[in-house]
């Protein structure tokens, strides 16, 4: 914490905005911000200080994405959502929950009634 300085000759994205995280408060002097075209440049004119550079153009030049997300030509370009999309039922141990043996073996009920019928009768 506290306060850094730097030449804008000199200009760093680790100074400007540490860990990739944009939002530094900055404060630029008078000639500082007068002479950062001739190093940059702009979107016309190439930079005077650096070789071949050219300041990249914004990707998105609307800054209301809701609007162009809900805008009819996006609408047309993108396909219908899928909405008979086949849902997974959870494997479900057998052994341990009746519901999912029925499922497997519909005779497993009866199987289990004629097992408890036989032990009652060799208990007698």
């Amino acid at each position: 914490p506290g306060i850094d300085t730097c030449n804008v000759d000199a200009l760093n994205m680790l100074q400007l905005a540490p860990g990739g995280h944009v939002g530094r408060f900055v404060v630029w002097t008078k000639a500082a911000f007068e002479k950062l075209p001739a190093i940059f440049g702009g979107f016309d004119e190439k930079s005077a200080a650096k070789k071949g550079y050219n300041l990249p153009r914004p990707t998105v030049t609307i800054s209301d994405v809701q609007r162009v997300l809900g805008s009819a030509e996006v609408k047309k370009a993108c396909r219908d959502r899928v909405r008979s999309a086949q849902r997974f039922r959870k494997a479900t141990n057998p052994f341990a929950s009746k519901k999912a043996m029925n499922r497997l073996n519909p005779n497993a009920k009866v199987q289990k009634g004629q097992a408890k019928v036989k032990k009652a009768a060799k208990k007698n």
